[in-house]
């Protein structure tokens, strides 16, 4: 295993972690209706923006680390993401969160 594919997978593992924290805070907020105060929903939404970054920089740090590893998972990859994108899905499948 190169360098490279260590910070990778270290890089995966960190923002796994990232995304469960925002998670927590967004669910958090959502639990004692703060979303619904017009002063908390700035906040929600940044937490819906965070949650995205982090979802779509594990997404890419795992594409990069298959397409290392098996050069042809990231072409099965690229067109699973295309089908499932002219669905509304994200990458593997799943719909996107709602804010």
């Amino acid at each position: 295993m190169s360098d490279e594919d260590a910070v990778l997978e270290e890089l995966m593992v960190h923002l796994g972690e990232a995304s469960r924290h925002i998670r927590a805070s967004r669910r958090l907020l959502l639990e004692n209706a703060l979303a619904d105060d017009p002063g908390y929903l700035r906040l929600a939404a940044r937490l819906s923006e965070a949650l995205d970054a982090t979802e779509t920089a594990s997404r890419e740090a795992r594409r990069r680390l298959a397409s290392k590893i098996r050069p042809e998972v990231s072409r099965k990859f690229a067109r699973k993401a295309a089908i499932n994108s002219s669905w509304g899905m994200d990458a593997f499948g799943g719909y996107p969160l709602l804010p």
